[in-house]
């Protein structure tokens, strides 16, 4: 089975760590998987008035970049770069709510350089569900549209997920949980995961107000449609260490390592490799 879960989201989180004073578990990125499982959240995406100026625009627009690199490991067939792109619109109905639309394409730039689609999504979210003292807890509701060709192939109808990050912050460290279920409905002739798991959870250290590092424990499983509701096919265990540079109030890198820590996840990443993310708020 194909690694169905979001391998994208696990560097994503390290967002999290170089505002972790004043971030709100709405700033995650999250990493997606070939079936868009957790997607992108933008940064700031809740505009509000400044007090002493013209009010804040009620919309933000935000490109979410996940990098993979090559394997660590020689005698492997993984591409030595293979990227999945995000472009996110919010407007914002509200100071912790916002509706989102996102469109994404993945590009193997090497040795390839082919260039695919991938379903967009709609999104609903609340920054601040609960928010007591360092503790937040972030949640969406996203609906998967199936207009690319691979997804027409499997003969998906819509994707329906909940996401949510409960994010505990009481200096310059903190942890949080991320934990995503996706249910995806499926014609005659469907193939694929007809359920999505996934958790991670992750903790951080600020070093400084624009570098701070991370670690963060992934792992993922699904359930093929048409099989016994009762089986879970795991998608392997992955530890990832890596650090978040904030280049500038609108641009953070986050690279990190990607280490397989169980048989499944070997077979399936073919070792332990290096990758990125790039997040970048242009409105």
């Amino acid at each position: 089975m194909n690694r169905i879960s979001t391998c994208l989201l696990a560097a994503a989180l390290a967002t999290l760590s170089i505002t972790a004073a004043s971030a709100t578990a709405s700033e995650i990125e999250s990493r997606e998987n070939p079936q868009e499982s957790p997607g992108a959240v933008s940064r700031n995406n809740s505009p509000t008035a400044d007090s002493e100026g013209p009010a804040a625009s009620p919309f933000s627009i935000h490109y979410f970049g996940i990098y993979y690199g090559p394997s660590l490991q020689k005698g492997t067939e993984r591409p030595a770069l293979d990227t999945r792109n995000f472009l996110t619109l919010n407007a914002s109905v509200s100071p912790d709510t916002f509706l989102g639309i996102t469109t994404g394409w993945s590009w193997q730039g090497i040795p390839t350089g082919v260039a695919r689609p991938r379903d967009p999504f709609l999104k609903l979210a609340r920054n601040n569900i609960v928010h007591s003292g360092a503790f937040s807890w972030y949640g969406d509701f996203r609906v998967h549209l199936p207009i690319t060709a691979e997804s027409r192939q499997k003969d998906l109808w819509v994707g329906m997920q909940s996401f949510h990050y409960l994010g505990w912050e009481p200096g310059d460290g903190g942890a949080g949980l991320a934990i995503s279920a996706r249910y995806n409905l499926f014609g005659g002739e469907g193939r694929g995961d007809q359920w999505e798991l996934y958790g991670a959870p992750n903790v951080y250290w600020n070093v400084s107000p624009r570098l701070a590092f991370n670690l963060m424990l992934e792992w993922g499983a699904g359930r093929p449609v048409g099989e016994d509701p009762r089986l879970l096919l795991s998608n392997g265990l992955d530890l990832e260490p890596g650090f978040s540079w904030k280049v500038s109030d609108g641009l953070l890198l986050s690279p990190y390592l990607s280490l397989p820590l169980d048989r499944t996840s070997q077979e399936l990443s073919e070792g332990a490799f290096a990758g990125m993310t790039l997040s970048w708020q242009l409105l």
